[in-house]
């Protein structure tokens, strides 16, 4: 029964942070001129990347943050200029003028890790949830509940990642890249708040 508790508690605080629905198109905004075969791959390695990082942050996130004297303040700060970089990124994308047989021939860039993985699902504030979930109960049925919701909301991610593929097929070429241009602004704005918002922390508590 105490792994049910935790795991409803986890999912319910976990799921509007990694946000499955909404990082599908930021997925295949940064993928869109890569092959379906190379974008499922990817899904994968992202769904993977994601439980790895928020397992870590589960069972060892205090000790490290200790280690390095780091705080989550910081890391959101760190956090958000990775996702503003990645938001300019998309507005600065230029149109693909080459053909399909060009795209298949390019060289693939593994986005799966960084920044999709991180800091984009496993964001600062789903890493300082998973490792405040940590720092609670250490009974072995909380701990198996917290990381079945972990594990639930991967493969809740994967299946978004690869369901959203019909939407850029609609979409087509030129429509992607006008949509890179609205979801980079928007990606933007996330970035900058995670920066403000961790100033503000760090401003407020300095000890933090």
């Amino acid at each position: 029964m105490e792994i049910i508790t935790a795991f409803v508690a986890a999912l319910t605080v976990l799921f509007p942070l990694l946000n499955p629905v909404g990082n599908t198109p930021i997925f295949f905004g940064i993928t869109a001129g890569d092959t379906p075969e190379f974008r499922r791959h990817q899904a994968l390695k992202t769904a993977i990347n994601v439980f790895i990082i928020l397992t870590v942050c589960l069972l060892l996130g205090r000790y490290i943050l200790a280690m390095f004297g780091l705080s989550v303040p910081i890391l959101r700060l760190a956090g958000g200029l990775v996702v503003a970089n990645v938001g300019w990124g998309l507005l600065q994308q230029s149109p693909q003028l080459d053909d399909e047989a060009n795209n298949e021939a390019r060289d693939k860039v593994d986005v799966s890790l960084s920044p999709m993985a991180l800091p984009i699902i496993a964001n600062p504030g789903a890493m300082s949830i998973a490792i405040s979930l940590g720092a609670g109960s250490p009974k072995i049925e909380t701990v198996l509940g917290n990381l079945l919701a972990l594990a639930s909301l991967t493969i809740l991610n994967y299946v978004c990642l690869i369901l959203g593929e019909p939407m850029v097929k609609k979409l087509g070429r030129n429509g992607m890249d006008a949509f890179n241009k609205v979801l980079g602004f928007l990606v933007l704005g996330i970035g900058v708040n995670l920066i403000v918002s961790g100033i503000h922390d760090l401003i407020r508590n300095p000890g933090m």
